[in-house]
């Protein structure tokens, strides 16, 4: 079989693939703050990301996540009563919850940075042995997508 034809027949199957709600056309495509800002982020800096992104036609050409990578909770730690990582005030007036409502709004999907380790990237608290607390609190907030990675493991 020649090449050409092995690809043809490949492409038509990956085709085939799809959804009838469109699942599976594009792959999950979307904007993360890691890239333009690192640690320097706020809510201000997010919405006006999300804002160019439809602006712009990243939302029609079918991106649909905005991701909130490292350094959106206090380094402190953990809040004391409920163990419940806490969104620095300063960088998120209106707590993230506000954040993935007004990302929501905007007709996106919103994604959050975790480190399975005991510290993120940055330094700011990890889930580990938090996995639950966590996975509820952000479901709590309106988290669309979790984006984990593995720093500092024991």
């Amino acid at each position: 079989m020649s090449f050409i034809k092995a690809f043809l027949i490949s492409a038509s199957t990956v085709s085939a693939l799809r959804w009838a709600d469109g699942t599976g056309k594009l792959p999950a495509l979307g904007w993360n703050s890691w890239n333009a800002y690192h640690c320097d982020i706020n809510e201000t800096l997010i919405l006006d990301a999300a804002k160019a992104m439809v602006e712009f036609g990243f939302k029609d050409a079918g991106y649909e996540y905005v991701n909130l990578d490292d350094c959106w909770s206090v380094k402190s730690g953990r809040d004391s009563e409920t163990l419940q990582l806490v969104p620095d005030p300063a960088r998120f007036p209106n707590g993230i919850s506000g954040l993935a409502d007004q990302i929501h709004d905007l007709g996106f999907k919103i994604g959050i940075y975790s480190s399975a380790g005991t510290a993120t990237c940055a330094g700011y608290p990890a889930s580990i042995g938090y996995e639950t607390i966590d996975a509820n609190t952000w479901a709590t907030w309106g988290i669309d997508c979790e984006c984990p990675t593995i720093h500092y493991m024991p």
